[in-house]
């Protein structure tokens, strides 16, 4: 996340943000709160989900499923984002063993 937002400030474009994907910052070791924290008002979208911590892992499980208190910190850091977050809020699971119509309902 620190290399991305370098590049974005780098840039210096109204229109140049970030994604922040929930598992990829997990399984990069990062404390997914404080990465929002750190793009502030340059976070365009955000994945929710979750996942298991290990590299290369795509568990891509139901958000606050695994890491709930990280997931708490997460969305309050999300509303405190100066000026409000503006960006879009993303489900992205991969249902490989349940129904995805019925995991959509869920999430």
């Amino acid at each position: 996340t620190g290399a991305a937002l370098l590049l974005v400030k780098d840039i210096d474009r109204q229109n140049m943000g970030l994604t922040l994907d929930m598992g990829h910052m997990l399984m990069a070791g990062e404390n997914p709160a404080q990465s929002i924290s750190m793009v502030g008002d340059r976070l365009f979208g955000i994945q929710l989900n979750d996942g298991y911590t290990r590299l290369a892992a795509e568990d891509g499980m139901m958000f606050g499923s695994i890491h709930p208190s990280m997931a708490l910190e997460a969305l309050y850091q999300i509303q405190n984002i100066e000026n409000g977050f503006k960006g879009h809020l993303y489900f992205d699971t991969f249902p490989q063993r349940t129904d995805p119509v019925k995991e959509a309902e869920y999430n």
